[in-house]
């Protein structure tokens, strides 16, 4: 049988400890009893005021208590979804960085940015990125001159 761990109640700290199974005692090791609510939640009174023990025991502990095995189920299940997705976020992290373009103007002259090309025609930088990036097209048209883009390798 697994013994209780026994923390101090965030915001009564040395007047009340709750378990990590949700009983309360005072530091005498007097139990303090829980009720439960109209919702069937496990409630206890501190000094007058109702609080849910679930919550109690997320502050002391850092986690979240589960009332049963269908509760549990749907918290491992939040914390492998958590995992996937942390995972995911970590990998595209890694890959997110703007791919590099190398801009090609009408009579093949290679710009290695738009940046490049731009300063190359005396063209403002942003309206000349967002010709391509609002079209969505690898060839445009910019202030009569063609160009086109390529992912650099």
């Amino acid at each position: 049988m697994k013994k209780a761990i026994w923390k101090d109640v965030v915001g009564f700290e040395d007047r009340y400890q709750i378990s990590d199974e949700g009983s309360i005692r005072t530091p005498s090791k007097k139990a303090k009893k829980a009720i439960s609510d109209s919702h069937g939640n496990s409630v206890v009174i501190l000094d007058d005021i109702v609080y849910r023990v679930d919550e109690l025991v997320s502050a002391a502990f850092n986690t979240t208590m589960v009332s049963d095995s269908s509760d549990q189920l749907q918290v491992d299940q939040l914390k492998q979804r958590i995992a996937e997705l942390e995972s995911a976020l970590a990998s595209q992290s890694a890959t997110s960085h703007r791919s590099k373009y190398t801009i090609y103007s009408e009579d093949d002259t290679q710009y290695a940015s738009f940046a490049k090309a731009a300063s190359a025609y005396g063209f403002n930088y942003d309206k000349f990125y967002n010709a391509f990036y609002y079209s969505k097209e690898s060839e445009v048209v910019f202030e009569g001159i063609k160009f086109r883009k390529e992912i650099s390798t």
